[in-house]
């Protein structure tokens, strides 16, 4: 070890370094702007097209990207990045870049004084504050801990402006890898992986594959090389998915290289004939497409519900997704996931691969991002959880200074987040940790974390900035629930009110269904109350087990999104807990309004949503005001029995059918069969027509579904009848004998 005598020695050593190791190399430049740009314009100079991430201008040698754009990089590969930290720190951007950077190559980051950096004013804190918040309130706990782990990391170079250069271990020896020499596959890992997934195409049926890998592993050039395969077979079409088309890259790249003669079109191949073509996961799950494979890549990224849906439609299917990924938790997706699939297909297969191919083995870049970002975060193991059995239940509110001091707690909480939920990235991380408005309840069995829940304060706004939201004049960042109750539901007056709102809750695997989220709910309502709060609600991806489990607690749906959400797949669902006596009363109004509303927009904007959701949605419980969805007169009764139990015809009867399925949607929905809710659903709600009807539910055609509507309409008037009159029983009576 000896200390580099220049700037130029130590940059060259560490190149070096690098392209003997088949390694990258990350370099931290540490001081004030103008030096940083001098030393990283330096670093990089001996690289050809290095990338400049920056929210400002970058040098001219240079490629530019801004942080929020670094996402297009997904399935690229470069040989330097320099992300400057000074214009704004986006660790997602972070996250994107260091993931491209092919072994020898550099990681550089320019950032202030490592002292100093958690109070600079950085410009990417606009992206975790909400209206009402300036960026001086912020701590800075997420920049100082990166900071302290930058210090003593052993995975970086660090060059501090004033300080001594850093000594450097030149001793550096070649690494080798487990590498296959058959022309097409760079790894051992990667060969059994094609032949896994070939096998999907051309074996049994129903018998998925799941691969599974860290980034650089070549998951994706594998489905490439497969898909090359599969197309020379003829076996059949081929369709691949993704959340977004650039994340295919790297597979179209793979299946042209070997497939030179094919014609290559803008997201499609075409081979003989045969067509290898990349379709949106919505567009795949709602519409019929013949596939002799379909392969889905960065599954982890796509809700699990359209997941589902395309393993139900597609017998040959493979699910390839990153596990420590900043566009998305592959942990929490194979954890997730792997119900569905024991459920659905359980013969189904996993592949993970280990040996990376961009780099070689103990890479320091993907060392020091995985320690930064925590990307590699996980709960506490199950034997933990299973050893702290005998330790009590416990509930804290856990400060932002906690979690950047104690690392193991972070890990655990984190950890916990991200097996939870989809799509949690290095930008969660640093919200969790510096987001002023942000509360953290950690449930503890034992000393480990088994539950957690994130709630967010919103709303309080003046009478005229609420008349504004209503209008649609004004759109403020964050403060949904109070937005969307003021311009959605046409209540001004709910942006006036003060409420949490729950961002997150989380639940040990091991540990779910035993009533525990209820017990976290119950504190942070409790909290609510003694801070005066109007309101606790929540917004997500509605479904009815979701619904079930929030409306359990008390919080009541009263809005439902128009579309499906691009990062749940399913419609958003907004629930509150009135507690004050002014949101009691909107809320009372609201969800009127949304019963009122919901069979209109079922036969529009929700005529896709499931018979379960439209149930959940209209059921009232102990919590939820008494709506009454209109009574049923001597007429109704007339009409529906007639249609039931004779040959009147349905559009004469629609009218006292929607009466009485409306009614029992709302006190008696677990009464009614699934396959009678279904047909009610779709014909009576959403107007769909005699021939989708019968498509949707297996029947032959208009016939055999008015004699199922009539047996439906039967069970209906079975259960409303104790509430019917007498005189209009003894009407009925020829007619129900």
């Amino acid at each position: 070890m000896a200390l580099a005598d220049s700037f130029d020695t130590l940059i060259n050593n560490l190149i070096d370094q690098a392209r003997l190791s088949r390694q990258r190399r990350a370099l931290v430049l540490s001081g004030s702007h103008t030096w940083c740009l001098k030393q990283g314009m330096a670093a990089i100079s001996r690289f050809d097209e290095p990338l400049w991430i920056s929210n400002s201008t970058s040098p001219s040698n240079t490629t530019h990207f801004k942080p929020n754009q670094t996402r297009q990089l997904l399935g690229t590969e470069g040989n330097a990045v320099v992300i400057d930290a000074h214009s704004g720190f986006n660790p997602n951007a972070l996250g994107a870049a260091s993931g491209i950077i092919r072994a020898g190559g550099l990681l550089v980051l320019l950032c202030p004084p490592l002292t100093h950096w958690h109070k600079h004013n950085d410009p990417e804190y606009s992206a975790i504050l909400s209206y009402g918040c300036t960026p001086e309130v912020i701590q800075g706990h997420f920049l100082a801990r990166m900071a302290r782990l930058i210090k003593t990391s052993p995975h970086t170079v660090t060059v501090q402006e004033g300080l001594p250069l850093p000594s450097l271990d030149v001793s550096e020896t070649i690494t080798t890898d487990n590498v296959c020499d058959d022309g097409i596959c760079r790894t051992y890992d990667q060969k059994n992986a094609v032949d896994a997934i070939v096998r999907v195409a051309t074996g049994h049926r129903r018998r998925p594959l799941v691969i599974t890998a860290d980034r650089g592993r070549g998951k994706s050039a594998s489905l490439g090389i497969a898909a090359a395969q599969v197309l020379r077979q003829g076996t059949g079409p081929l369709v691949v998915t993704a959340p977004q088309p650039d994340a295919v890259k790297s597979l179209f790249d793979q299946a042209a290289r070997l497939l030179p003669d094919a014609d290559i079109r803008k997201n499609q191949i075409l081979y003989n004939g045969i067509a290898l073509h990349f379709l949106a996961p919505d567009d795949l799950a709602q519409h019929h497409h013949d596939a002799a494979l379909v392969m889905v890549d960065e599954a982890a990224a796509i809700p699990t519900p359209l997941l589902s849906k395309l393993l139900q439609q597609h017998s040959r299917i493979v699910f390839s997704s990153t596990i420590h990924g900043y566009e998305g938790s592959g942990r929490g997706f194979a954890i997730r996931f792997r119900e569905t699939l024991d459920r659905i297909t359980p013969k189904w297969r996993h592949l993970t691969l280990s040996t990376p191919i961009r780099w070689a083995n103990s890479d320091p870049v993907e060392a020091l991002t995985f320690k930064l970002l925590q990307l590699n975060a996980s709960p506490a193991s199950e034997a933990m959880i299973a050893d702290s059995n005998n330790g009590q239940n416990r509930i804290v509110k856990l400060s932002q200074a906690q979690l950047a001091e104690d690392e193991s707690l972070l890990n655990e909480l984190f950890g916990l987040l991200v097996t939870a939920h989809y799509q949690t990235t290095p930008r969660d991380l640093q919200m969790l940790m510096d987001n002023p408005d942000l509360s953290i309840y950690a449930l503890y069995r034992g000393t480990h974390i088994a539950g957690t829940v994130l709630s967010v304060s919103e709303g309080g706004f003046s009478k005229a900035l609420a008349q504004a939201i209503w209008l649609g004049e004004r759109r403020l960042r964050g403060h949904l629930i109070p937005q969307s109750l003021a311009n959605h539901a046409g209540i001004a007056e709910a942006a006036e009110l003060t409420g949490e709102r729950i961002m997150r809750i989380a639940i040990h695997p091991s540990l779910r269904r035993q009533g525990l989220g209820q017990r976290l709910l119950e504190t942070v309502i409790a909290d609510c109350q003694k801070k005066n709060r109007d309101f606790i609600a929540s917004s997500f991806g509605a479904t009815p087990e979701l619904l079930n489990f929030w409306q359990a607690s008390g919080l009541t749906p009263l809005r439902l999104g128009s579309t499906r959400d691009t990062a749940s797949g399913e419609h958003s669902a907004l629930v509150m807990l009135p507690l004050s006596e002014t949101a009691s009363n909107l809320h009372t109004l609201a969800r009127k309004r949304f019963i009122q509303q919901l069979p209109l927009l079922m036969s529009d904007s929700l005529r896709d949503i499931d018979a379960p959701l439209a149930a959940a949605l209209f059921s009232e419980t102990p919590h939820s005001p008494a709506m009454e969805c209109g009574h049923l007169t001597e007429q109704d009764w007339m009409d529906s029995v007639s249609f039931a139990c004779s040959n009147r015809t349905y559009d004469g009867c629609v009218l006292a059918i929607e009466k009485m399925l409306l009614k029992a949607l709302q006190k008696k929905p677990a009464l009614i069969a699934s396959e009678a809710m279904t047909l009610l659903v779709r014909k009576v709600l959403q107007k769909y027509s005699w021939q989708e009807v019968a498509t949707q539910c297996q029947l032959s055609g208009e016939k055999a579904v008015v004699a199922l509507l009539r047996r439906a309409t039967g069970q209906l008037i079975e259960l409303h009848l104790p509430e019917c009159p007498t005189p209009v029983q003894e009407k009925l009576q020829p007619l129900l004998n």
